[in-house]
Formats: C-alpha cells, structure tokens, sequence
C-alpha cells in the first residue's frame, strides 16, 4: 500500500516491527502507519488521514489447543483478554476520539 503512495526515493527507513516505526514517527523520521491503540494515544503524534484504513482491517483471535481450553489458566487469560479488548474496543478499532 505504501509502495503506491510514496516513491521509493522517499523512504529513509523501514522496519517490520510496529514498535520500531513508532519511535521512529515520534523522533520526527516521517510517516508511519500504526494500529489506532498503538499511535493514538501518544500526545506527540497526530494522524496523517482522519479513519482508519479499512484495507488494513483484520479480525483479533484468541485461540488455544483444544487439549489446554478447559485449563484454569488458560481460562483466566482468555477472560481477562476477552473483558481488556472490550473495554478498549473504542481505541482498537480508531473510534477513540484523539487528544487535542
């Protein structure tokens, strides 16, 4: 998608890890396309394009082997997991409104 939008020439840096392209967006090295929950809380950085990016949707899934799903930790961490996304379901899915 990239690619399309920016020639070659203009790209300084490149790293696969989101959290490497995010220190690099807020150290001022240029644009970044990060998840919503990743670039929207942070104050020093504002977004380039309003919504986010439907062709960069995709489900979340939690799974687990079926021999570990009735574990009681296994249990516990898909709770816990199931109830943090829903609670943070406004800023995963860029509807948080941003700082500002």
């Amino acid at each position: 998608m990239l690619n399309a939008a920016a020639p070659a020439a203009a790209v300084v840096y490149r790293a696969s890890s989101l959290v490497n392209q995010l220190i690099a967006a807020k150290a001022g090295i240029g644009l970044a396309m990060l998840p919503c929950y990743l670039g929207d809380p942070e104050p020093d950085l504002a977004r380039a394009i309003a919504d986010p990016v439907p062709e960069l949707t995709s489900e979340l899934w939690m799974v687990t082997h079926s021999d570990l799903k009735r574990t009681a930790r296994v249990r516990v961490f898909f709770g816990r997991g199931r109830r943090g996304i829903a609670a943070d379901r406004t800023l995963i899915e860029g509807r948080q409104p941003t700082p500002g």
